[in-house]
């Protein structure tokens, strides 16, 4: 057990620091520790010749860190994920965890490596940090099992977390014993530690999971299990040998490596070389910015990041240029067959007709079947036999554009290039404005001769990359909801204050939801409101859970749909579509075989695309929670009786 201590006011002078206060950054030579476990006594043994002990294993630390589950556990699950709003894949990362250790309760623990990211969209409030000091501080006060009932407490906050509820939530386990406090801000040399491994590993801004080092895919809930079993297996055959879970953990890490299996780490300090010749283009050569992306057509990130290149090219206008490399995941079944037809148009047909179908496939991502490429590729000006060739034969261009990707450490998409410069994944549009914008200083200051891009590649190497720390209030707020957006969704009330919900489609995101649409329906009828879910297709049951409640409410109307995502939300098991229809079959007055049919049909699918596609252009990302009462947006869950008194205020 860790040592007691007590946990009081310091909590609240420690999170106070978000309301203005300054903390110096801790020294990375200081602060980092170890990335080796600590050396505990030796076993009688060694781990030679075991089976599976030499798959793929990253060095991760967990001495210091906070833990929940086994006292003498077999295997260590550490999980790194982050308490901001924003990060869906972290919601998702905390509630399936708990699940896989309840599997062998008496076998695993769970290590909590908390991130500190910036916030990646909007306006919205950056609480990490506090929350993770504040966690931290549980775990010394309490031990693990209050850790654990603090991080339960502070995922059903959801996106509604803040400073009140973290305070509110550390007090409810009472004061400590012991030792007086010491300063409680010890954990952020253990916060900077989490946040430099995972830039080391490349991984900045989406949760991880590691058992015994090995990383594992906890989206996959399933997989993740069945290696959890076989690293039980392994600890159970290694304790025949002499070693405990930490002395195995230890021996582990020893053979361990610094970096993800298979994953090159850019220097992202560095700009790179990244050739444009034969790829399409939008934009003049002689554009002092230029944007190589690495794009899947059957990625929702990508299909996301398009609306924010369209809306620099209207910005920018002839200083920027965006260059289409192929980059189809393995993963994603249809993307290699689109990209093949997309491809084949820009070879045979023209680059304009290559553009005019890249929009249709990205606005058709969710029809990317061989009889919809069929006819995209004879609409863009393909004959039928050229586009049969294509479905058929791999293409040198998309094959050339993947090596390129693999060479520069580019795994995942959608990834971009700024005058050479790596951002990975989906980012708001003020994030690529900044970037732009230094990127055209940069040029100003370079020699004349040649276009820019070359002049840029030519002292790629000496340029340093500039940093991101402006203030989120500084960015540009995002649009109002449109009321036309909420067509097909439920709405309640005819009064002139309106009340725009979008919330994702997991169980946290509609906790509590119900309840407050009720009773602001109920109190105050000088609202209209209006609620449309905004589902992550990265998620595979997230399409599911929307669908459903669609297909309820054109059923039995907006008392099915709040009584469906009331039980979605009370759901503890897995989510997926089995257990999706069963709990719309509870519903009263629901017919089940209906829902079912529905979702195997993808009825809903094209109204979901529809509205994931209406609210990008206001910048709600999927599965964001947002609430917007008469155009003024705030994200998280609704608090009843301030937004009440709000409505009542401009009533009057």
């Amino acid at each position: 057990m860790p040592k007691v201590r007590q946990l009081t006011p310091s909590v609240i002078a420690l999170l106070a620091l978000a309301c203005g206060g300054t903390q110096p950054a801790p020294s990375p030579t200081a602060a980092t520790p170890s990335t080796s476990a600590a050396a505990p006594p030796a076993p009688t043994s060694t781990l030679d010749g075991l089976s599976g002990v030499d798959v793929p294993r990253v060095r991760i630390q967990i001495d210091g860190y906070p833990w929940f589950g086994a006292e003498r556990p077999l295997v260590h699950l550490v999980e790194v994920t982050s308490f901001e709003a924003w990060c869906e894949f972290c919601f998702k990362q905390r509630e399936i965890v708990p699940r896989l250790a309840a599997l062998h309760p008496d076998a695993v623990r769970v290590v909590s490596r908390f991130k500190a990211n910036k916030p990646v969209a909007g306006n919205m409030p950056q609480v990490g940090i506090f929350a993770a000091r504040a966690a931290h501080a549980v775990f010394h006060a309490h031990g693990p099992a209050a850790f654990a009932k603090y991080r339960l407490a502070l995922l059903k906050e959801g996106s509604d977390l803040n400073l009140k509820a973290l305070v509110r939530h550390a007090h409810a386990f009472g004061p400590g014993r012991g030792d007086q406090p010491k300063q409680l801000d010890a954990a952020d040399p253990l916060l900077f530690a989490t946040n430099h491994r995972m830039v080391v590993l490349g991984q900045r801004a989406f949760p991880m999971a590691f058992i015994n080092g090995r990383p594992v895919p906890v989206h996959k809930e399933a997989e993740a299990a069945t290696i959890l079993r076989k690293e039980i297996d392994l600890a159970k055959r290694a304790a025949a040998r002499g070693f405990t879970g930490k002395t195995l953990y230890a021996a582990l890490m020893n053979r361990a490596g610094d970096t993800l299996p298979g994953k090159r780490v850019l220097d992202r300090s560095l700009a790179y070389r990244i050739p444009v010749d034969g790829s399409p283009t939008l934009g003049p050569a002689t554009a002092p910015v230029t944007i190589v992306a690495f794009v899947d057509f059957e990625c929702p990130f990508s299909r996301t990041a398009q609306f924010e290149l369209a809306e620099l090219r209207k910005k920018y206008g002839d200083k920027l240029r965006v260059v289409y490399k192929h980059r189809p995941l393995a993963f994603h079944r249809r993307a290699k067959p689109a990209a093949r037809v997309a491809a084949a148009v820009y070879q045979f047909v023209s680059a304009k007709a290559f553009w005019k179908l890249h929009h249709t496939l990205f606005a058709q991502q969710h029809a990317l079947r061989d009889t919809d490429l069929k006819k995209y590729g004879t609409d863009a000006g393909l004959s039928e036999a050229q586009v049969s060739n294509a479905l058929t034969r791999d293409n040198p261009l998309i094959a050339r554009d993947s090596a390129l990707a693999e060479k520069f450490g580019s795994r995942g998409t959608p990834a971009f290039f700024i005058n050479g410069r790596l951002i990975t994944g989906a980012h708001p549009l003020a994030t690529f404005q900044e970037r732009i914008d230094a990127a055209l200083a940069e040029v100003a200051k370079l020699p004349g001769g040649g276009t820019p891009y070359e002049r840029v590649l030519a002292s790629a190497s000496v340029v340093p990359i500039y940093t991101l720390d402006k203030p989120v209030a500084d960015r540009p707020k995002p649009g109002p909801i449109p009321r036309q957006a909420a067509r097909g969704w439920p709405v309640w009330g005819k009064g002139p204050q309106l009340l725009a919900i979008v919330t994702g489609a997991t169980p946290s995101r509609f906790d509590g939801m119900p309840s407050a649409v009720r009773k602001l329906a109920n109190a105050h009828p000088q609202l209209t409101i209006t609620w449309q879910i905004s589902a992550n297709p990265a998620f595979d049951n997230s399409m599911d859970v929307a669908a459903a409640a669609r297909e309820l409410l054109r059923q039995k109307g907006k008392t099915a749909f709040l009584t469906f995502l009331e039980r979605i939300a009370e759901h503890a098991g897995p989510l997926d579509r089995a257990a999706i229809v069963t709990i719309a079959g509870k519903v009263p007055g629901a017919r089940k075989a209906a829902v079912a049919s529905a979702l195997k049909r993808g009825t809903h699918r094209t109204a979901l695309e529809q509205t994931r596609t209406t609210l990008a252009t206001v910048r709600v990302a999927h599965g964001a929670s947002v609430h917007e009462l008469n155009g003024a947006r705030r994200y998280g869950k609704i608090n009843v009786s301030e937004l009440g008194a709000a409505v009542d205020a401009r009533a009057r």
